[in-house]
């Protein structure tokens, strides 16, 4: 079992993405029926990663997401790939900048790079035009390089966030495409080891 955040970062800095879904199988996080062969998908070298196209991290804040995804770009960069990694609030800040500018920005590190991951999308809402940048971001990208994509947000809710069910439709199939989808569950690293009597207490204060 990972007892802490600093443990679990000591394992990412290894590199052994196996070892990291082998570690959250055991402890019941990953809803899938076969969390080795997802880990096979994601834990060779880059040719292998790149010809199982984009992942995408689902699951609840706190089970890993973030972790996995940055395992990857080390992998990455460890094999000379250009990487970039940004969050979803600040990806969409820059595309309407630059779409404002009216700049494409289909030279920018975002668009360019050979792995670009994207981390928390569903954590802020995005209005329609941002939602259209967003679906413009990944056709662009589409079947020329990898994305990974975290979310706390299952694929049945992104029609909430993004507010245009077709874009939806658009911007899932050209991500699931060539994809592997890793859905995790549990509960949050970052509240491991808590005593009920220390846990907040969510029913107050919600005004």
């Amino acid at each position: 079992m990972v007892r802490s955040l600093a443990t679990f970062f000591l394992i990412l800095i290894s590199n052994d993405i196996s070892y990291i879904i082998t570690i959250l199988s055991n402890n019941q996080a990953f809803s899938t029926k076969n969390p080795s062969a997802q880990a096979d998908k994601i834990s060779g070298g880059w040719a292998h990663i790149r010809d199982n196209g984009n992942i995408i991290f689902l699951g609840p804040p706190g089970v890993g997401k973030t972790h996995l995804a940055v395992s990857l770009a080390l992998k990455a960069c460890r094999a000379g790939i250009s990487i970039y990694f940004t969050n979803m609030e600040d990806l969409i800040k820059k595309l309407k900048r630059d779409y404002e500018g009216g700049r494409p920005g289909k030279g920018r590190s975002y668009y360019k790079s050979s792995l670009v991951i994207v981390d928390e999308v569903g954590y802020t809402p995005i209005d329609r035009e941002e939602c259209n940048l967003f679906f413009r971001f990944i056709a662009n990208r589409y079947e020329k390089a990898i994305t990974v994509i975290t979310s706390n947000k299952a694929f049945s809710e992104w029609t909430e966030m993004f507010h245009d069910p077709v874009i939806v439709t658009a911007i899932l199939d050209r991500l699931l495409h060539h994809s592997t989808v890793i859905n995790i569950r549990g509960n949050s690293y970052r509240l491991r080891g808590r005593s009920a009597d220390k846990s907040p207490d969510l029913s107050q204060n919600r005004g």
